[in-house]
């Protein structure tokens, strides 16, 4: 460190352009901007902005996006149903590998027949068609799709929307 060296600016000054200057010394190796830089992952979705997101922006969701997005997370949407073919949600809907469809089988062993993409406890079936269109505007508050250039971005846009119909 006996060749490492610290220099202080004036708040006005143009600290890129200081750094360029240090570097073009020939007594100098490197000249480097030493400070704190913060980024943030800003999302291009049409919707995505403070007024039509504001509870995002509240919750300054574009500097927690730069650490976690919910990718590997399941979140059971406990509501209405869920729209599974929405353009916002389609890409993070889940699907039972082990579960084939119409088959009238149980494939994946979890008690229920032909359910691969969630279940209906109203009409005890594998509908999870969202007729009121609730649980579809939660699911997308939750995991919609991000930086797609339409539609929303979801709070855990990474994340596996998994579709339970509890409410008519």
């Amino acid at each position: 460190l006996d060749r490492y060296f610290k220099f202080y600016l004036r708040d006005d000054a143009d600290i890129e352009q200081a750094a360029r200057e240090y570097a073009t010394d020939p007594y100098v190796e490197d000249a480097r901007i030493n400070g704190l830089i913060q980024s943030s992952f800003v999302p291009n979705d049409q919707y995505y902005n403070a007024v039509q997101q504001w509870g995002l922006f509240n919750i300054q969701m574009s500097t927690a996006w730069n650490t976690a997005n919910g990718s590997g997370v399941r979140i059971a949407i406990v509501d209405t149903g869920v729209n599974r073919t929405h353009p916002d949600l389609l890409p993070n809907m889940y699907v039972s590998g082990a579960e084939l469809v119409a088959n009238s089988l149980d494939d994946d062993g979890n008690g229920k027949i032909d359910d691969p993409y969630g279940w209906d406890f109203i009409t005890n079936s594998a509908s999870i068609l969202d007729a009121s269109g609730h649980g579809t505007h939660v699911a997308g508050i939750a995991a919609a799709v991000a930086n797609n250039t339409s539609g929303i971005a979801g709070v855990a846009f990474g994340a596996t929307i998994i579709p339970v119909r509890v409410l008519g």
